[in-house]
């Protein structure tokens, strides 16, 4: 008797609606802004449906993470490339650190157009602070142990989703008016380079 093993999920069926695109382009800040659509949806979902609250706090939480990961990264990477022709990232999950270079960073490439100011620069200092308290390396809201082995999120008894959906898109925003102008100019390097070419 043959073995019937399940349906591949990866790759297209019939019912062509369920069928979600991926593409092997992706970029870090395309992948990092449906992340955070997702937990926008999972945030309107659970307002909907409040006994699912609590269910989805943890992927709220995590994917809300690991957009700003995402757009740090590529903060970092394409500055450093604009400033010296590198075009590395840090591997750390660390939001701080993160922040710190390709706050740097950017304001080397972008000098006096640099549109952040101080306490821009401190509201999402304070914010990635506060999503460290409880998870410093990305660990926390994935995994119920540390890579120590010592249990996660002890200390966090509640998360309200509107006040993080609400601090999430207003440090986007700031986020975005760095990566916008980094973006531009790292598009017109790139023309430039191809009209010598």
């Amino acid at each position: 008797m043959a073995i019937q093993l399940l349906p591949n999920p990866f790759c297209s069926h019939e019912d062509w609606m369920n069928n979600a695109c991926t593409t092997g382009h992706m970029q870090f800040h395309e992948l990092s802004t449906y992340y955070r659509e997702s937990a926008d949806a999972l945030v309107a979902h659970a307002q909907a449906n409040h006994p699912s609250l609590d269910s989805h706090i943890y992927a709220i939480c995590f994917l809300y993470r690991h957009s700003f990961e995402l757009m740090l990264k590529e903060l970092i990477w394409k500055s450093r490339y604009l400033n010296c022709g590198k075009s590395d990232w840090k591997m750390s999950h660390v939001l701080s650190d993160l922040w710190q270079t390709a706050r740097k960073s950017a304001r080397e490439t972008l000098a006096d157009d640099y549109p952040l100011s101080k306490h821009d620069e401190a509201q999402v200092t304070e914010y990635f602070c506060r999503i460290e308290e409880h998870d410093s390396n990305s660990f926390s809201f994935r995994y119920p142990y540390d890579a120590m082995k010592k249990p996660t999120l002890t200390e966090l008894r509640n998360v309200n989703i509107r006040v993080l959906q609400e601090n999430s898109t207003a440090i986007t925003a700031f986020l975005e008016k760095l990566s916008s102008r980094v973006q531009y100019l790292f598009d017109r390097e790139g023309e430039l380079r191809q009209s010598t070419d």
